[in-house]
């Protein structure tokens, strides 16, 4: 009796091992993934026209952040904007203008988020 409760020990030891190794792992792709598609989201963002001087800054399109929260046994990556939040929403889907008529929609976080969640299972995939 004691053989098979040692073996029992071990195998559970085995396989908590190997969960925290594969968990290790996950983490690892989707912290690429997220850093992946804030430089995508950087790329493909529309540049917003707030002049300042004369000049064009690209304050919208350069304030994607990742930020993480994980524990042991989690990972929850956010891509998100913090410097304009509010105008997500509004280039994504357009809007209404003062004037009547509506702004042309300039989607640009739903298809490369949905592009990269796909590499990202595919990549899981394949562990």
């Amino acid at each position: 009796m004691a053989n098979i409760e040692g073996l029992s020990a071990e195998i559970e030891n085995y396989f908590y091992s190997e969960s925290m190794l594969l968990m290790k792992e996950v983490k690892q792709i989707t912290k690429r993934h997220a850093k992946k598609l804030r430089e995508t989201l950087r790329e493909k963002s529309p540049i917003d026209t707030n002049i300042m001087d004369g000049k064009e800054h690209g304050v919208y399109k350069n304030g994607w952040r990742v930020s993480t929260e994980e524990s042991p046994l989690y990972i929850v990556c956010t891509v998100r904007q913090y410097r304009r939040p509010s105008l997500t929403w509004l280039l994504e889907d357009g809007h209404l203008l003062p004037q009547g008529g509506r702004t042309k929609a300039q989607p640009h976080i739903r298809p490369n988020g949905d592009a990269e969640a796909d590499l990202w299972l595919e990549e899981l995939m394949n562990l």
